[in-house]
Formats: C-alpha cells, sequence, structure tokens
C-alpha cells in the first residue's frame, strides 16, 4: 500500500520506532498536497489534517509499505484516525485523518516545530503509550 505521512511520522526516529527501519526504503519522495492544512490537536504536540481550499501541506509520500508496517501504524494510529485516499498523477496514496474525536486548534502545524518543540516528550510518551498497542500485534 502506498502511504502518505504530513505529521509526526514525517520524523523519521517516530517512523523507525512505529515501523522498522526498513520503512525508509520504501521513501519516495517530499511534495505539498494541495487543500488541504495540518493543525495541532487542542493540548497535543500531534496534528490532526483538514481540508482548507487554498493551502498546501508539506507531504512525505511512501511506496509499497508491508502488511507488518500496516499492521504497526494501524496500532500506532488507533480509533483516532482512518484511512483515506488522495489521487495524484503519480498514483493513490492513503493518509491518516483524524476522527471528530480529535479537535484542531487554529494552530498550523510544522515538522520543524514539533522536533523543536515537542519530540522529546512525545518520543517518552510513545514508549509508555504504544508499547501495550504493539504487544497486541502477530
Amino acid at each position: 500500500m502506498n502511504l502518505l505521512f504530513y505529521g509526526s511520522l514525517r520524523d523519521h526516529d517516530i517512523l523507525t520506532w512505529v515501523t522498522g527501519p526498513e520503512i525508509l526504503d520504501h521513501f519516495w519522495k517530499t511534495t505539498e498536497m494541495p487543500d488541504w492544512q495540518a493543525y495541532y490537536v487542542e493540548g497535543a504536540g500531534f496534528p490532526v489534517l483538514l481540508p482548507e481550499p487554498n493551502a498546501l501541506v508539506k507531504v512525505d509520500l511512501y511506496q509499497s509499505l508491508t502488511e507488518e508496517q500496516m499492521a504497526r501504524l494501524n496500532a500506532y494510529e488507533g480509533d483516532d484516525y482512518r484511512l483515506e485516499y488522495w489521487d495524484t498523477p503519480d498514483g493513490r496514496f492513503y493518509f491518516y485523518r483524524g476522527q471528530n474525536t480529535l479537535r484542531a486548534s487554529r494552530q498550523i502545524w510544522h515538522l520543524e516545530g514539533f522536533q523543536s518543540h515537542h519530540k522529546a516528550l512525545f518520543l517518552k510518551q510513545l514508549v509508555a503509550w504504544q508499547v501495550p498497542r504493539f504487544s497486541k500485534l502477530p
């Protein structure tokens, strides 16, 4: 499956912690997705993607992810996100879109701001939060 990442999974430390380092071999390119914007979730360091006319959000495109990588990503995203797709001239790419359980702030999310202000705490919380989810995987 082809996926695009717009948020914390654009950070290679987080992405490889979730899926394993082999995922970096599936990276294709960084591009911009029109008419969408990433906003911080209220009270959190991670984003939610919302449709927004005339906006552009940077995304990383990955091709041909394995079933194991997808299982780990699904466990990571949990019930707060569901897969949707974006058709590009280069093919269809799926992305995890936040559900109504996540309230977006009006502050635009950028990878660089996340890395400098939120990443260290996010990684610490990730270990405690995700290990139980991953323990249920085959």
